[in-house]
Order: structure tokens, then sequence, then C-alpha cells
């Protein structure tokens, strides 16, 4: 019997691998190739990362912000609770008037002193779009907008941009900060009419708060306008909100 030594095989093993990389160094062989992120998913991606990573912004159900807001015209004090889904209550104490709004779902309330009456239209799609972008960047995750990439020039400064069309509310750009990956600003466009008007928020001071970044600072905006300023001294992550958070009074709604 004729006994082959392992030696032997480590030699045709080494002459077989020595074939195989010289054929691929002549021929050209690749790595299959992986698939590559569009610049929406890249963008879409750098956002989740900037503002606290996905798993973080997943485990958001509600948001209160409170503070401070000034017009041209008036100031005084802003509360924002927002409970996802599609849940959003803003009380707004001016020293000369108030207003409260509540949106749930698809329906909308304002009170401005004589009662909540229901929204309907223009006044209606700018309380979707308000509870849409404060809902950013979480909203990203829930896979409900159809996202392309474009940019926006604010001044004399391009920035990449995320146009955002859903089933619900107004289309949006969602303007980036590309050294921070932050949202930077948020368009919507609301029909009035044969109007078309641009409604914008400006996001400033990032602080981190429960593991992820929230602004402290929003500027509102109509047509490139600013009209308010709010600056809020907290947000909370999580908060524990009241039962009647969300509560229209049957009796105060006028039909």
């Amino acid at each position: 019997m004729h006994i082959v030594s392992p030696e032997f095989h480590r030699s045709r093993y080494i002459l077989l691998l020595a074939a195989v990389l010289s054929f691929c160094f002549l021929n050209g062989c690749r790595q299959p190739m992986t698939p590559t992120m569009t610049p929406a998913e890249q963008w879409q991606a750098k956002i989740l990362e900037a503002h606290g990573g996905s798993r973080a912004l997943a485990r958001i159900s509600t948001l209160v912000y409170t503070g401070n807001i000034a017009t041209r015209e008036d100031r005084g004090t802003v509360v924002l609770a927002l409970s996802r889904p599609q849940r959003l209550r803003t009380t707004m104490k001016y020293l000369k008037r108030s207003e409260d709004r509540i949106l749930l779902g698809k329906r909308g309330w304002r009170d401005s002193g004589g009662g909540f009456e229901e929204a309907v239209g223009p006044s209606l799609d700018a309380m979707v779009f308000q509870y849409n972008h404060l809902s950013l960047p979480m909203g990203l995750i829930d896979n409900t907008y159809k996202i392309t990439y474009t940019e926006h020039i604010i001044g004399t400064k391009n920035f990449p941009a995320l146009e955002l069309i859903g089933a619900d509310g107004p289309p949006m750009t969602v303007i980036i900060d590309p050294e921070t990956g932050l949202i930077h600003r948020v368009d919507g466009k609301i029909s009035a009419g044969s109007r078309e008007v641009v409604m914008g928020v400006g996001y400033e001071d990032y602080r981190e708060v429960s593991g992820v970044m929230v602004p402290h600072r929003i500027i509102n905006f109509v047509n490139g306008t600013a009209i308010a300023e709010s600056r809020y001294v907290t947000v909370a992550v999580n908060a524990e909100l009241e039962p009647n958070s969300f509560a229209v009074e049957p009796k105060a709604v006028i039909k």
C-alpha cells in the first residue's frame, strides 16, 4: 500500500492556493459587491445616529416641552405635550390672550378663550404639521414616509435635506446640519385656498436628555419670516402624562 504523507497534502494545497491567487491577480477577481446606501438612506441613518440612535429613539413615547414664547406683539408661556402616536396638546398663555390646541389622530380642536372649536382646513393641517415635525426623528423609524434626498439653500449655504411625503399631514422638507447630522429646520407646505403657505420651524440649542438630543429653542416661520420664538426651560422624555392631558370637555365643544 502506498502511503501519502501529510507533507504531500500540504504541498498540493499550497500549490492550488497559489494557482487560484495567480488567476485572480491576472483576471481581476473581486469580492461580491454589497448594496450601497442611497443618499436618502445615508442621511436618514446619520440623523438617527446624531439624535441618539434608533433604539433610544424608538423607546420615546412622550415628550413634554415647557418654556417661554415670544412674538412680535406678545409674550408668555408655552407647554407642548406630545404622545405617540398622533396626540399633541399645545397650551400658550400670553399676556394679552391664551390658546389651547388638542390633536387626536386626524381631528383637532382649538380654544382661544371661548371654548373648544373643531379645527378644519389649514388650521387642522397646521396642527398635524406641528405634531409631525415634533415627532421627528422618531417618525423616520416608523416607515410611514416616502423619503427622497434633495438639497436646500438657506442664505448662501447649501444644506442636505430629505423630502417626506406621508399619508397624514402636509409634505415636509427636513433640512439637516451637514456637520452634526441634527435636524436644522423643517418646512411644511399647507394649502390655504388658492395659496400655498410654507410653515417652517428652526431647531437650535440641542441638549442631551435621557440619551437623546432634543432642541431647546424653536423658531416658527411663515413663508420664510420668523413669527415666534420658544425657549424651553425643560424637555422631559417619556414623562408620565395626566389621564386627562388630551381631554376635550364635551360641554366646551362648539359644533
